[in-house]
């Protein structure tokens, strides 16, 4: 079977400047990613069991799975919005030129939070990038109240606050999973995630006091392949051995269709 492909977008956006400096002089760094492809797949649990046995000789646990219990570590994301969903809308009706805005965390408790980061995620054509620079939590608290950063901002930070004041962006919903990360033995440019137990809940904080969660429907296990390069020929020859098919899979967007119902009314 051949390997469907990722869709081109229709048109082309220009990415933030690649920034890597220290925040400020301090010990909060900036940090943002080279720009990647991304190859999307849901599996349900039969199939994810097959390809991680499939997958043992030829990789390794990241170091952040190995630390977690299970090979596994907990993600947040609050995702940010217009009032009318315009970020959602340019997603499903396949808008190219856009970027998405979330504030992310690894602890689920706001009391063993070590930091928090935000987080600007761009398409450019078939390139994804990720923008990513840590924040205090005292920065974050006085954001969610002024909309603006109490400390001076970084670039990430900074383009974060200028969206948000722009379109008058506003917390909608949060995402929570358990992520497995694998790294190739052969140190190809390949990183693949299975992320498990994905939940959604509207919220306005990323730590809100009470949250109703619904748990992603269908169930299934969402496997991420992301690459600077073309996949080594290994990785092809398993997705064609177990008829991996790529879809267009948003956790936003998936759950805005789950929490947000009158929306669709």
């Amino acid at each position: 079977m051949t390997v469907a492909t990722v869709e081109a977008p229709r048109s082309v956006t220009t990415p933030l400047p690649k920034v890597e400096r220290p925040h400020n002089g301090t010990d909060v760094p900036v940090r943002t990613d080279t720009q990647r492809f991304e190859l999307k797949y849901r599996l349900d649990l039969l199939t994810y069991h097959r390809l991680r046995c499939a997958l043992r000789p030829a990789t390794r646990h990241d170091e952040f799975s190995m630390r977690g219990c299970n090979n596994r570590y907990f993600v947040r994301s609050l995702y940010f919005d217009t009032y009318d969903y315009l970020a959602y809308e340019e997603k499903v009706t396949g808008v190219a030129n856009r970027i998405k805005c979330r504030i992310r965390s690894y602890w689920p408790e706001r009391d063993n939070a070590a930091f928090l980061k935000v987080e600007l995620k761009t398409r450019v054509g078939n390139l994804v990038g990720k923008f990513t620079e840590r924040v205090t939590l005292q920065d974050y608290d006085y954001f969610l109240k002024r909309r603006l950063w109490i400390n001076e901002p970084g670039p990430v930070a900074q383009e974060f606050c200028r969206l948000v004041l722009l379109k008058d962006l506003r917390p909608k919903v949060l995402v929570d999973y358990e992520r497995e990360a694998l790294l190739p033995l052969d140190s190809s440019d390949v990183r693949i995630t299975f992320d498990h137990a994905l939940r959604f809940a509207i919220a306005e904080d990323v730590f809100p006091c009470q949250a109703f969660y619904q748990t992603a429907r269908p169930q299934s296990i969402v496997m991420e392949i992301k690459t600077r390069r073309d996949r080594p020929r290994w990785l092809e020859r398993l997705a064609e051995t177990y008829e991996l098919t790529t879809v267009p899979n948003s956790k936003y967007t998936w759950s805005i269709e789950q929490t947000q119902h009158s929306l669709f009314c």
